[in-house]
């Protein structure tokens, strides 16, 4: 953009002196980078459901799991393993490198209406996979009271 200067911007002159047309450079990545983001976009919603599905139709068949939102859409899913601390279970879980959350998780009256004080949160996002849920699933079979309490002695 060419620009005539003047001491007022009302009266200044604008001239464009360079289009971007179709051919540019710009405009192929730009093109580019938005089909991508599109397909990508529609990948994730497709693929998002049957992953959290997976966990917690997985999760649903231990008999140790009690899972507090089993119809859950967000990703997020509650649950607690029987007889054992909430985070006992998520200190045993990160031995076996799951990462997850325990506690009350700011929605104590959430715990007070389901009926427990604390309990375990696994998020999923876009980008995990049913093998990194089925290696969680297997750890989470393991959660019991003894295997809770040996990684502390």
């Amino acid at each position: 953009i060419y620009v005539n200067k003047k001491n007022n911007i009302d009266e200044s002159l604008f001239e464009v002196v360079e289009t971007k047309g179709k051919g540019h450079p710009d405009n192929i990545c730009d093109t580019l980078a938005e089909k991508i983001s599109a397909a990508y976009s529609r990948y994730c919603v497709e693929n998002y459901g049957v992953i959290l599905r997976h966990m917690i139709d997985k999760l649903s068949k231990l008999d140790n799991i009690i899972i507090y939102n089993p119809d859950s859409t967000s990703g997020i899913v509650s649950f607690n393993a029987k007889d054992v601390f909430a985070q006992d279970a998520g200190s045993f879980l990160n031995t076996k490198h799951v990462a997850i959350r325990t506690g009350n998780h700011c929605a104590k009256m959430l715990h007070n209406i389901i009926g427990t004080n604390e309990s375990i949160r696994a998020s999923l996002y876009f980008y995990n996979t049913t093998d990194e849920i089925d290696r969680f699933v297997e750890a989470c079979k393991d959660i019991n009271i003894d295997n809770c309490l040996n990684i502390f002695f």
